[in-house]
């Protein structure tokens, strides 16, 4: 038995040697969809980035009853996986994506301050942005310091005290 990876991209690696040698790989927290098609000797443990992103999707569409969204992203294979989900499920229940943009894993605040003015110019009323926590907090700096702001939806790694303690003071997202 194998104990996996929390980074999708490494465990993508080890289940294909995994499936290949006939061995179980339980893999903690990663959750590229393409883990969930790489063979029957493969397990996760927390939900695919399919399943986290169409919940989410519903939940911006049916719940918070918005249907303009953008979608700002890391270029890692888990935020890819969860951004490309996420699209397809908000398409097909209703909603427009109005802007999408692939950040650097490591993006610089001049990069967030132009994408907010794209969202911005687009009339977005949620940001979905599967990123990790220091891309989420320059997105939570940059949306507020405008009074009329888009909401801010982050994926699992936005549940970080860096992110909360952020948001306390002028709540603008959801994790």
């Amino acid at each position: 038995v194998v104990l996996g990876s929390i980074c999708s991209t490494a465990s993508e690696a080890a289940a294909t040697v995994s499936q290949v040698a006939g061995v179980t790989n339980i893999i903690a927290g990663a959750a590229s969809s393409n883990l969930t098609r790489a063979g029957e000797y493969i397990f996760l443990v927390s939900p695919s980035a399919a399943v986290q992103a169409k919940f989410t999707a519903e939940y911006i569409y049916k719940d918070l009853k918005k249907t303009k969204v953008a979608v700002v992203n890391s270029q890692d294979d888990w935020n890819a996986s969860l951004a490309d989900s996420f699209m397809n499920n908000f398409k097909e229940l209703g909603g427009k994506i109005v802007y999408n943009n692939n950040l650097s894993v490591d993006p610089k605040p001049k990069d967030i301050e132009s994408i907010v003015s794209k969202v911005r110019a687009n009339k977005a009323e949620v940001i979905y942005s599967p990123t990790n926590p220091s891309a989420g907090l320059l997105l939570i700096k940059e949306v507020k310091a405008y009074k009329v702001r888009p909401l801010l939806v982050g994926a699992q790694f936005w549940d970080v005290p860096e992110i909360i303690t952020a948001n306390e003071a002028n709540e603008v997202s959801y994790v």
